[in-house]
């Protein structure tokens, strides 16, 4: 272990202050305006906002205290307690500049450095998003088990090592290019995402597919209006009498359900809505069950090229299954489609369709009420498509299912990517591993 005689211990509170955000009332909400960070937008290592509200820019004149900008580290006062990791409190990010300028809403934190002239703020937020830190300040919260609360002062007693400045920022600088990488590949993830919702745009709704001119439109006798002679607008559910798709039977899906207590550290996956996160199956976090476990639910059984819609808890969310060991275990959320006719039906046509705004507005249409939308499977199955020709759909599986399967390897690199990082980081922010001889270039890492 390197001997930094220069580092020291410190509270957090020595270098920097938490504040929680501001009470917002629910009137104030909006969906559109300057967005709001809850608690729920704040992930491990990154503020996600795909589900968030918003308030009118006159909440601007705010003290500056509640505005989140790029390189702001944010914390989740409240949360659940470490048996629930993916909500645990005490969850630590990073606001990334490319999120754009937000607003803090209460019992969402932010940690304001209060000495830059000895404490560099990336290197104060990798310090704290260590796992052994956040651990210990999970480990502080009060209260229920889906309601735990920690204080500003509580996480400002945690205790960090602080080396010397330059030193600060050349680990901070070693760290982060993990996460440009992350970022540049999670832009790109979008990208591809976006390239193959517009070409499904171009061609299936537009109806611009090469050579369209030539083509004769009829009347749908649906909510399509005209179509391309040859096409067809079905419910989902005769696809499957068609034989060309093939949907889990779930009847009597959801029955049972593992008990937290029985997961296991390695297993058969079992999938929850929250796995389907930005329409990408999230191996990489979900819990385990044992093989025995798994064949004594009756739920869905998913494998590689089906695609997965959710229709309870977070509803239409989309993923394609992408290489595992057999099978998936799916929670009574979660449902799968399987191609069993590939001359007529690929995944990509059926991911976009799935994810097109025409399917996720009927979907959101046919929902039935309650505390949280659901949609009955009876209605999910009767739900109508448009199925085109089969040479139509395979000249677009062509294109597209090489765009998915980039964007499924650069999702597996940032996985990668994190656990390495992960790994490395306890190390470097203890001074294990001895970086004075490294040359990094430190000029980007802001004091």
């Amino acid at each position: 272990m390197a001997s930094y005689t220069q580092w020291k211990d410190i509270r957090l509170g020595d270098v920097a202050k938490v504040i929680s955000g501001f009470a917002f009332k629910s009137k104030d909400f909006q969906p559109e305006g300057i967005p709001i960070i809850k608690i729920k937008n704040i992930r491990v290592g990154a503020v996600d906002l795909s589900e968030v509200d918003h308030v009118d820019s006159s909440f601007l004149s705010l003290d500056t205290k509640y505005h989140v900008k790029g390189g702001d580290i944010l914390i989740s006062l409240t949360g659940s307690h470490l048996t629930q990791p993916n909500s645990v409190v005490g969850r630590v990010a990073l606001h990334s500049s490319s999120l754009g300028h937000c607003l803090l809403n209460q019992r969402a934190g932010k940690i304001i450095v209060t000495k830059p002239e000895i404490c560099n703020k990336l290197f104060l937020f990798y310090s704290i998003y260590a796992e052994e830190k956040r651990r210990k300040i999970a480990l502080m919260a009060l209260g229920a088990a889906s309601q735990a609360n920690v204080s500003p002062s509580q996480v400002e007693s945690v205790e960090i090592k602080l080396p010397p400045l330059p030193t600060q920022r050349k680990l901070a600088a070693i760290i982060s290019a993990y996460d440009d990488l992350i970022e540049n590949n999670t832009r790109r993830i979008e990208i591809l995402e976006e390239m193959a919702r517009s070409l499904y745009r171009e061609w299936f709704v537009n109806f611009r597919f090469p050579g369209h001119e030539q083509v004769k439109m009829i009347d749908s006798t649906s909510e399509f209006g005209l179509i391309p002679e040859g096409w067809e607008v079905l419910p989902i559910d005769e696809l499957i009498k068609r034989g060309i798709l093939e949907k889990n039977q779930d009847g009597n899906h959801g029955e049972k359900h593992p008990k937290s207590t029985n997961y296991v550290p390695v297993g058969i996956p079992f999938i929850m809505a929250k796995d389907l996160a930005n329409n990408i199956l999230n191996l990489a976090n979900c819990q385990l069950i044992s093989n025995e476990q798994a064949q004594s639910l009756r739920v869905g059984f998913a494998k590689k090229g089906d695609v997965l819609l959710t229709h309870k808890a977070t509803m239409g969310r989309v993923a394609i299954v992408p290489q595992v060991e057999n099978f998936i275990v799916l929670t009574p959320q979660v449902t799968y489609f399987r191609i069993k006719n590939s001359s007529s039906l690929n995944q990509a046509f059926l991911y976009c369709t799935f994810t097109s705004d025409r399917f996720q507005d009927i979907l959101s249409g046919q929902s039935e009420q309650s505390t949280r939308k659901f949609i009955s499977i009876t209605n999910q199955r009767n739900i109508k498509i448009l199925y085109p020709s089969p040479d139509w759909i395979n000249k677009f599986g062509k294109i597209i299912n090489d765009v998915l399967n980039l964007k499924q390897s650069l999702y597996s690199k940032n996985v990668n990517l994190r656990q390495t990082r992960d790994l490395l980081l306890p190390q470097l922010i203890s001074g294990e591993i001895d970086v004075e001889n490294i040359d990094i270039n430190t000029g980007e890492i802001a004091a």
